[in-house]
């Protein structure tokens, strides 16, 4: 039901409980009357205590929201009033200091707000009947794709790998889920990465209200949405899960601030003091470059739980040459779930980023990809590829990007048992002959060094 105003809606909820206390609507007890129990009158409760309806209006529900919440939640009244949104009860508003930390540490600067299709960024799914029932959308020209590619990173994990009662066994495929089935790989998705951050102990939710929460002031520019923010803290990891499954529209709503949202309950997860220590002495300090993408803090942040600034093993503490290092060069110290792979042609041979085991050998076969600045993803249904060497064989690999322009499933077949490679000749150089390799094989054999890998059909287009 929809209202013109919210006005309407209070006028229309008054009616309803005004009915509810006129006929004392009541319910039975359906276990006690299918065991044949005629004490009909003994059995029956009201819907609603009839001393605790309260009487609504508009005007003093807005001066005494807090207390009318209170009194809607115990009873199971939605509050608030906006079309086609489900009622937000609870949370603490924002205030103006952590409204500046959270500007500061995405990026770097409390008066300068993000562009506008960062703002607009949603967490929206492909449509069912599309060849990519289970990805995400994403833009090519905006900072939050890389964002959506690691939460669809967890989101193929619980598709493919979620084990026990949770499966869901009327599905085709794990990759042609329902829509309720997507939904709930998205909530556990989401919940996972948060509760990670917040070192499996607590978790913040960010979701974005009407009413800005603090004074304007002169170090803070206000953007529409950091202001309006309320967070609600977390410590039990179900109370995650059933928040953000009764919530989840906030973040998936079209031309919302989902991505944003998700950001800030991010950081506020992790909490900003730890990511500045995860980072160390960085001199940039921020989660975001400054072309708006996700830095590889960010990435290693949603990844791994914490916000390092390599993608190496553990921490550098010396030179090549053996000279201490001012600072470490502070890595990931623990077996990711979810991997991550790197290539990028303008490195030269003796300066490329080394990825360490800790991310090329995560826990399950999905792998965030990174080549030349363009952001992919590339995982496997088979489980034992990262259990059983002889696996790695022969298997296939899934490619995804979920831009618009990506029609047809990548499917690549790969080969690592030796072969004879074509032999170079005296006038193709190295690098010459490294040009002709698609950028997505040579990113692959960061992995699987020297293998072979076959495009199934498809024109290689990176």
């Amino acid at each position: 039901m929809e209202f013109d105003s919210p006005n309407d809606a209070a006028q229309q909820l008054a009616k309803i409980l005004k009915f509810l206390e006129q006929d004392s609507i009541q319910f039975k007890d359906i276990k006690k009357s299918e065991k044949g129990t005629n004490n009909d009158d003994k059995n029956t409760v009201p819907l609603i205590p009839q001393s605790k309806i309260p009487i609504l209006d508009f005007e003093t529900w807005r001066k005494n929201r807090s207390d009318l919440s209170k009194e809607f939640a115990t009873y199971g009244i939605q509050s608030g009033f906006a079309p086609g949104r489900r009622s937000i009860i609870g949370g603490n508003p924002i205030i103006l200091e952590t409204a500046m930390e959270i500007r500061n540490i995405v990026n770097g600067s409390a008066i300068h707000s993000l562009s506008s299709e960062w703002k607009k960024s949603a967490i929206t799914f492909c449509y069912l009947d599309s060849p990519f029932p289970y990805g995400l959308q994403t833009q090519r020209r905006c900072g939050s794709k890389s964002l959506l590619l690691c939460i669809q990173a967890f989101i193929l994990k619980h598709l493919l790998f979620t084990t026990g009662d949770e499966i869901n066994l009327l599905a085709i495929s794990p990759l042609t889920p329902s829509e309720s089935e997507r939904n709930k790989a998205l909530v556990r998705a989401l919940a996972e990465i948060l509760w990670t951050a917040g070192e499996n102990q607590r978790c913040c939710i960010c979701l974005h209200l009407e009413d800005v929460c603090f004074d304007t002031d002169y170090r803070y520019r206000p953007d529409g949405i950091t202001e309006r923010i309320y967070v609600f803290e977390f410590d039990h990891f179900e109370s995650v899960k059933l928040f953000l499954k009764r919530h989840i529209d906030e973040f998936m709503r079209l031309n919302s601030c989902g991505c944003l949202l998700f950001l800030y309950s991010l950081v506020l997860s992790r909490t900003v003091r730890r990511i500045k220590e995860d980072m160390g002495t960085w001199n940039q300090g921020k989660l975001l470059t400054d072309m708006e993408d996700c830095s590889q803090c960010l990435i290693n942040l949603i990844l791994t739980g914490r916000s390092v600034q390599y993608p190496h093993n553990g921490d550098i503490l010396y030179d090549k040459y053996g000279e201490p290092l001012s600072s470490p060069l502070n890595g990931v110290k623990e077996r990711s779930k979810v991997g991550f792979l790197y290539w990028n042609k303008r490195e030269d041979d003796g300066q490329r980023t080394q990825v360490g085991s800790m991310l090329k050998t995560p826990k399950y076969p999905i792998w965030l990809t990174s080549i030349n600045d363009q952001i992919g993803l590339l995982f496997s249904t088979n489980i034992d590829l990262i259990s059983d060497w002889r696996t790695e064989h022969r298997f296939t690999l899934q490619y995804y990007t979920g831009l618009p322009s990506h029609t047809k499933t990548t499917i690549l077949s790969i080969d690592t048992l030796p072969f004879k490679r074509r032999p170079r000749t005296a006038r193709l150089t190295a690098r010459e002959e490294e040009r002709k390799v698609p950028a997505l094989e040579q990113c692959i054999n960061t992995k699987w060094y020297d293998a072979n890998i076959h495009w199934n059909g498809t024109l290689p287009y990176i």
